[in-house]
Order: structure tokens, then sequence, then C-alpha cells
């Protein structure tokens, strides 16, 4: 992905604060993601807002916990994954749990795949937001 080019819009800038996948359509319990604190990435349950329990990655783990969500593993050493019976999952660390349906799993496993979670779209979020285009180097 080296020389991708990544449109800065307000679509990329809502990295900045808690989003979700884009195939949770306008769901109220979906896997949500911040990577708004410099060298963390955090994780909760949108169906408690505020309320939830936080997760938090340090980011140098965060590629290998995203690799772990698409190949169904759970060795990324940082926060453990078990997936349910029903195509849900759960997910310990920091002394937090967070359990996930499966319709809830499958749209954060979708926005994975497509992309969504990547640093690489936060830092140019962080970066800038005025709608101006930005070169990107992908890993």
């Amino acid at each position: 992905m080296t020389g991708m080019t990544v449109q800065v819009s307000a679509e990329t800038s809502r990295l900045t604060g808690w989003f979700k996948s884009s195939h949770s359509s306008n769901a109220n319990a979906c896997v949500e993601v911040t990577f708004a604190a410099r060298g963390q990435v955090s994780v909760r349950d949108s169906k408690f807002g505020a309320d939830s329990a936080v997760i938090t990655v340090p980011e140098r783990h965060w590629a290998r916990l995203l690799a772990d969500v698409l190949h169904g593993t759970a060795d990324n050493g940082v926060v453990g994954i078990e997936h349910t019976v029903d195509g849900g999952a759960v997910l310990r660390g920091n002394g937090a749990e967070l359990r996930y349906t499966a319709r809830e799993w499958v749209a954060f496993r979708e926005g994975v795949r497509t992309g969504e979670f990547h640093l690489a779209a936060a830092e140019v979020a962080r970066t800038e937001n005025t709608g101006t285009r930005m070169a990107v180097s992908g890993s």
C-alpha cells in the first residue's frame, strides 16, 4: 500500500473520536474504536456508550490484534479473543471484558477486512483535516 493516497474528509476525521464499522449500519450495539489518544487504541461496546468497559491496546500491538480478528486466532499477547458458539466474541484485556453478539462481531470483522480500522487513516486524521490529499505509506 506504499504511495496510497487518502482523502482527508469528515469521513476520515471521524477517526479522532469513537467510531464503528460502516458494516454496522445504524445499529446501536457495535464494537467501537478510538485512536484519539496517541500511542494507544481503545475499544468499547457502543450499547453501553460512556458507561462501557474500555480495553486499551498499545498502537504497536493493534495490527496484530486486527490480524487475529480476521484469522479467528487469539495470540496477539495483549487482548484475549474468545469466540462464542453463536458466532460472537468476548474480548478481554486490561481487567475488562467486552461481549459482542455474532452480528456485532461480523460487522467489526468486515470493517477490519475493508481497512476501516487501520492506524494509517488515523494518522492522516490527526495530522490534517482540511480536506486536502496526503500521501500515506501503508504497511
